[in-house]
């Protein structure tokens, strides 16, 4: 029987990546569907139904990214941010009938991006006794500016192993740039397909 595998990154700029292990390849690679309330679990629910109808004698297994609120965000956005993975989990099993695998990022990373650096990070940041309050000041801000470069470089990796093992898949679909949101959502597909022996 064949195993199609769901692949979920929950943000809501992230993404929905359908993996076709028989065929080896993405039969599907969409935005996550969102609204004014988040994530619309209506339409995820018509899309995940029509993939079913594409595969009807096929096992599902679905693999949603486990992440949590960024440091720094409030009581309503770490709510708003859990209800939103509460709902997507539940629209996901409505509909697939499959029990969910659940990821964080460092896992399927460690897992699917093995032979990339994956691992990009910034020194911690030390000051030195005595240094005046701009130069602290200064060096905070140079230390933020590395941090988010060393992030953006870090979700370029899964892109870039997308376009040299899967160069067909499409990460901008209608965006002008690529988004990182649908090469993770591939990426953790493909972690859900190596757990059922699929060799990368």
């Amino acid at each position: 029987m064949n195993t199609i595998i769901f692949g979920f990154d929950p943000g809501l700029k992230g993404g929905v990546a359908v993996f076709n292990c028989e065929q080896h390849l993405f039969s599907d690679v969409v935005n996550m569907p969102v609204n004014d309330d988040g994530i619309d679990t209506r339409v995820l629910k018509t899309f995940l139904l029509k993939c079913k109808m594409k595969f009807p004698e096929s096992r599902y297994v679905a693999v949603i990214e486990k992440v949590g609120a960024m440091p720094g965000q409030g009581v309503v956005s770490m709510f708003t941010f859990g209800e939103g993975y509460g709902s997507l989990k539940t629209a996901v099993g409505y509909v697939l009938h499959t029990d969910i695998i659940s990821v964080t990022p460092q896992t399927w990373k460690k897992t699917v991006l093995s032979g990339y650096d994956w691992k990009q990070s910034v020194p911690k940041l030390v000051i030195p006794k005595g240094t005046s309050a701009e130069k602290i000041k200064e060096l905070k801000k140079v230390y933020n500016r590395e941090k988010t470069q060393a992030k953006a470089r870090g979700k370029a990796v899964a892109m870039q192993f997308l376009h040299d093992k899967f160069p067909y898949v499409d990460l901008k679909r209608g965006h002008k740039v690529e988004q990182d949101g649908l090469a993770d959502a591939c990426c953790v597909a493909l972690y859900g397909a190596v757990l059922h022996n699929f060799k990368i």
